[in-house]
């Protein structure tokens, strides 16, 4: 006997694939209730799948560009901070500083020369400041400390000259044979000073003014220059002649002397004599003595800081200057300094770029950040050369001449610490660098609003919406189950029918 199988047909199919699809439906609508995500592939969300991935890429970008902005938080953070104590130690040092003060120490230095020692040493730990293994002051070199220690950059060290000897070399050049480079003479009535070649050193005559009766004044002229004083009678008394001297550094130094009844270079007078030659020599006796006292005080103060300029100015490769010698005390020009004669106090990076673009971040789309620095740029170096410029000096002698060389140099070093205009100063670098913060700090808060707005968007394309799909997943129960209930009874019919 042969058995039949039941197969569904015609109608009965029909009602059977419909409930395969209700129970697929049901199956996703189920899903996207307990996961509140329309679909679990990107194909499934049909069309709206482009627009879900540009938003998930523009998340991501926000995303990478915040978690830049939290790690350039803490290196602008670090490097305002240390900005900060940098100006710290060049306004304390200023303020310590005073030329109506000598106080000599027992090991032949003064306090202030002690003070600024320190400040020094404190100043070139911040320059080599590193921030988790990143050395700030370093330029694009940033794995390695850019400035020497203290005792290297004052005193060399391998064979290559460190400031000291540099500044030694520098003050001889300018003192010569302690006239300051000048030469003077008295002959024929007629007093005489002039440079003693063309040169960069000691002093160079600037211009004279006079008030003496019975005198011709000529000069500065020629090369070298000169000034004539001709005398063809005796002055009068209170007359006066004013010789302003150029100084290495770019100060000057004012000499000026009055005719009276004796030589006295302290008072600044000389005797007018009673002859025309008499009344030359003794301006000469009295210019030649005051002269050397400046040398000894003004000419080598103003040494001590041009050396110090010298030697520190290697801002983008420029080489430290040295004077050529010995002799040093007839020199005439300087030369490059090399690695192997010279000591390179920094040694960070040296490109030709602003130092601002030596490290950038990239903080959004159009939006990149410069906080490179170099502590080898005007605004630092001056504030190190300076400290150090006060170290150059010897005034252990306690003398008057020692005294007013002392104050002298407090006296530019304290001006220069000023940070002048023209110059590079601390707080235009803390601006450049408050302005690049300022730019990413901006950034930050666009991100963080975009951010919001794009996950809104995208959750909006991936997500749900509950009440809706509540609301069709009941449909769907309740179809089903009317469906299930109909193709029961439906199936129970066709059976008796088929059993009748």
């Amino acid at each position: 006997m042969a058995v039949n199988t039941l197969a569904p047909t015609g109608y009965d199919a029909d009602i059977i694939r419909q409930l395969g699809r209700l129970r697929t439906n049901l199956d996703d609508v189920s899903r996207q209730m307990s996961t509140g995500e329309k679909a679990s592939t990107y194909g499934g969300l049909g069309d709206d799948r482009v627009v879900a991935l540009a938003f998930q890429d523009q998340l991501a970008d926000v995303k990478s560009y915040q978690q830049t902005i939290s790690v350039m938080g803490t290196r602008f953070s670090a490097i305002t901070n240390t900005l900060s104590q940098i100006d710290t130690v060049r306004t304390e040092s200023r303020s310590g500083l005073d030329e109506n003060r000598f106080d000599l120490l027992s090991d032949g230095t003064t306090a202030q020369q002690r003070q600024s020692k320190l400040e020094a040493i404190s100043l070139i730990g911040l320059l080599n400041t590193d921030v988790a293994g990143r050395y700030m002051f370093a330029g694009k070199q940033v794995d390695k400390a850019p400035v020497a220690d203290f005792d290297t950059i004052m005193n060399g060290a391998n064979g290559a000259a460190g400031y000291l000897q540099v500044s030694n070399e520098r003050r001889q050049a300018d003192v010569g044979d302690g006239h300051g480079r000048l030469t003077l003479s008295s002959v024929a009535a007629t007093a005489t000073i002039a440079e003693d070649g063309t040169h960069p050193f000691g002093f160079k005559l600037n211009s004279v003014t006079s008030s003496l009766a019975n005198a011709s004044v000529t000069g500065p002229t020629g090369t070298p220059p000169s000034v004539a004083v001709a005398f063809t009678g005796q002055p009068n008394a209170n007359d006066t002649i004013s010789l302003t001297l150029t100084l290495p550094d770019g100060t000057s130094s004012i000499v000026k002397l009055t005719a009276g009844k004796a030589n006295d270079p302290t008072l600044g007078t000389f005797a007018v004599g009673t002859t025309p030659q008499e009344a030359s020599d003794n301006l000469n006796s009295v210019l030649d003595q005051t002269i050397q006292t400046l040398a000894k005080t003004d000419l080598t103060a103003a040494s001590a800081v041009k050396s110090a300029n010298d030697f520190f100015n290697t801002y983008q490769g420029q080489a430290p200057q040295r004077v050529v010698g010995p002799p040093f005390d007839t020199a005439t020009t300087t030369q490059n300094g090399t690695a192997t004669d010279t000591i390179a106090w920094y040694t960070g990076d040296q490109t030709a770029t602003a130092p601002r673009n030596d490290l950038t971040a990239q903080v959004d789309g159009s939006v990149s950040v410069g906080y490179g620095l170099r502590a080898n740029e005007e605004a630092f170096r001056s504030v190190l050369a300076n400290l150090a410029a006060t170290q150059a000096v010897n005034v252990s002698g306690n003398t008057a001449t020692d005294k007013a060389l002392h104050a002298a140099l407090v006296s530019r070093v304290r001006g220069n610490l000023g940070q002048p205009d023209g110059h590079q100063s601390i707080q235009s670098v803390q601006m450049e660098i408050a302005s690049s913060n300022k730019a990413m700090s901006m950034a930050a808060d666009r991100h963080k609003a975009t951010s919001g707005t794009y996950q809104e968007l995208l959750d909006g394309t991936l997500g749900i919406d509950q009440n809706a799909v509540a609301t069709q997943l009941l449909s769907l129960q309740t179809r089903m189950q009317a469906s299930y209930q109909a193709t029961s009874i439906l199936y129970k019919l066709s059976l008796t029918n088929y059993l009748g």
